[in-house]
């Protein structure tokens, strides 16, 4: 595995989101499956569709809600190929909060760069300029350096997740009184025709990766985890690599 310097706090700024993400899915209360609360439609389409109305003025949280913001992850693989690209965007990372702008051939370009497929010259000027203004790839007086989180096998993918303590359990009392709360809320003036339907929108928004930012922020603010670099900002909570 290749982690830029061997920076332990920039692993954290992948290993934590992937991992808090992954364990509050399993804290979540249970409920209806997708296929049970969305209709499906006479062309073939199945989703969630319903009105309300838009509020012009939400109320004030009191407190700054920037720093809460999430998007992702975004995953990026091909099948029956064995590269995997997975990011999670947040406040601290500075990157568009867009899926348009990850797109598979990012891990392709990354991975032509680590295998040493990627000479520098005229030919890939284009290639460089793309990683550099990625984030993925920096210069240094030694040279080019790769500037993310690279994971060489699916072996090695296996022992990190082995590594990393299963905390769902602790979640769970926090994301089932969380999800109590805005059920509630959500259920209010609704139909009850569509209490399932809204239940099943609830429980993905508390659980996942909706507890990645408070987690984080929470360590920040106690010293358990620094803010990432200037030059780290745009690959940080990005892992990738040949583990499919």
């Amino acid at each position: 595995m290749y982690v830029p310097d061997g920076d332990y706090n920039f692993l954290l700024w992948t290993l934590l989101p992937k991992n808090v993400e992954e364990q509050s899915w399993r804290s979540m209360p249970a409920g209806e499956s997708f296929d049970a609360v969305a209709p499906m439609r006479k062309d073939g389409g199945q989703y969630i569709a319903y009105a309300a109305l838009n509020r012009s003025r939400n109320a004030d949280p009191g407190f700054d809600l920037s720093s809460y913001v999430t998007f992702g992850p975004s995953l990026r693989y091909v099948e029956d190929t064995p590269l995997y690209l997975w990011q999670f965007n947040t406040y601290w990372s500075d990157r568009q909060m867009d899926w348009r702008f990850l797109e598979y051939r990012n891990v392709e370009i990354c991975h032509a760069f680590q295998q040493g497929e990627l000479p520098d010259n005229e030919e890939n000027a284009e290639q460089y300029s793309f990683l550099l203004e990625k984030g993925y790839i920096r210069k240094t007086e030694e040279g080019y350096k790769f500037n993310a989180v690279w994971i060489d096998s699916p072996q090695t993918l296996d022992r990190l997740n082995k590594a990393m303590p299963d905390l769902s359990a602790l979640y769970a009392p926090a994301v089932g009184k969380l999800y109590d709360k805005m059920l509630n809320l959500f259920l209010q003036n609704q139909p009850k025709h569509l209490e399932p339907q809204l239940a099943y929108m609830v429980r993905g928004n508390t659980g996942g990766g909706r507890l990645v930012a408070y987690i984080l922020k929470h360590l920040i603010d106690n010293g358990k985890l620094k803010p990432p670099l200037p030059h780290q900002q745009k690959t940080i909570s990005t892992w990738m690599g040949p583990v499919k």
